[in-house]
């Protein structure tokens, strides 16, 4: 903290608002890891209209993002979510558009809007298997678990589950020695001849539930 407050008086000496704007930003990132959340709303607050004066588009849709994340407001929450994936659309940065569904999607289950939130997770898990950011497809995959399960799919969560700790362990995801042996242990009983059929079957009960239950949800 005491580098960066010494670092944004002097990048507003010299004029270099990006040199400020990344300062603000770092303090709020620093303020949120404190927990210190209005102190991190008004570093974000700060840094977001400096952003946009320089055009520095992915530092703004990193502080809408972020700032949507600690909003209380759900309605609020979703607008600027919304606002971010716009934005990472806009510079064709898929990473971060899949992110921005995913964090929407989460949002949109924790409100118990079950369709829309797994439509988000389906475009984001979309953009995971094409540009094959399989960490990203574990996380996504974990909140249509959730979702699946909370709906009363229990075949369809259990199926997303499995998939989700074959991405996990491919890509060595934070868990990914649980879901070794959760898939170890499920490997064991479908026989090694059967495991690549029933990835297979368990992808295609997956998909079906949630093409049933997004069924006339439009994409966001």
């Amino acid at each position: 903290r005491a580098s960066y407050d010494s670092a944004l008086p002097l990048f507003r000496a010299i004029g270099s608002r990006l040199g400020e704007a990344n300062c603000l930003w770092s303090l709020g990132d620093l303020a949120l890891r404190e927990s210190d959340l209005s102190g991190a709303r008004a570093s974000y607050d700060s840094a977001l209209p400096l952003f946009r004066a320089i055009g520095e588009r992915l530092g703004e849709a990193n502080c809408l993002q972020t700032l949507a994340l600690i909003e209380e407001d759900s309605e609020q929450s979703i607008h600027l979510f919304r606002g971010a994936l716009e934005i990472q659309r806009d510079i064709s940065n898929q990473l971060g558009e899949l992110a921005a569904l995913g964090y929407l999607a989460r949002r949109l289950f924790q409100d118990r809007s079950f369709p829309e939130a797994l439509k988000a997770t389906e475009q984001s898990l979309a953009i995971a298997c094409r540009i094959n950011e399989v960490f990203g497809a574990s996380i996504v995959l974990g909140t249509q678990t959730d979702i699946l399960q909370t709906v009363n799919e229990e075949e369809a969560a259990v199926a997303a589950a499995v998939l989700r700790d074959v991405a996990e362990i491919t890509s060595h995801a934070p868990d990914w020695q649980d879901a070794e042996q959760r898939i170890a242990s499920l490997r064991e009983q479908v026989g090694a001849d059967h495991w690549e059929a029933h990835l297979a079957a368990c992808e295609k009960v997956r998909a079906a539930a949630v093409a049933r239950l997004t069924a006339g949800v439009p994409d966001f």
